[in-house]
C-alpha cells in the first residue's frame, strides 16, 4: 500500500507518541504476552488503514484512543468466542 511520506511521518509520530499508552490498554484487554502483542498489532494496523480518513475533528490522541478501543472491544468479543466450549453431542 503506497501511502505519501506525511502520511508515514503522521504514523511514526502517532506509534512514537502512543505505543506506551496503547500497551497499557492492551493489559486491560489481553492476559498473555501474545495477545497483548496481537491486540496491539491490531490497533496501529486499524489506525494506519484509518489514517487517511483523519480529519482533525477531534485531537490526534482522541481518535486514536477511539480507534483502540473499539478495535479492543472487537478483539475481546472474538477471543470470548474462541474460549467459549462448544457443547458435544455423544
Amino acid at each position: 500500500m503506497a501511502r505519501d511520506p506525511d502520511a508515514r511521518a503522521q504514523f511514526s509520530e502517532l506509534m512514537e507518541a502512543y505505543a506506551a499508552p496503547i500497551r497499557r490498554l492492551c493489559a486491560a484487554y489481553a492476559a498473555g504476552a501474545a495477545d497483548r502483542e496481537d491486540l496491539f498489532q491490531d490497533i496501529f494496523l486499524a489506525v494506519w488503514r484509518a489514517l487517511p480518513g483523519f480529519r482533525g475533528d477531534a485531537s490526534p490522541r482522541t481518535w486514536l484512543y477511539r480507534i483502540a478501543h473499539n478495535v479492543a472491544l472487537t478483539w475481546q468479543a472474538r477471543d470470548r468466542r474462541r474460549q467459549v466450549p462448544r457443547n458435544t453431542v455423544g
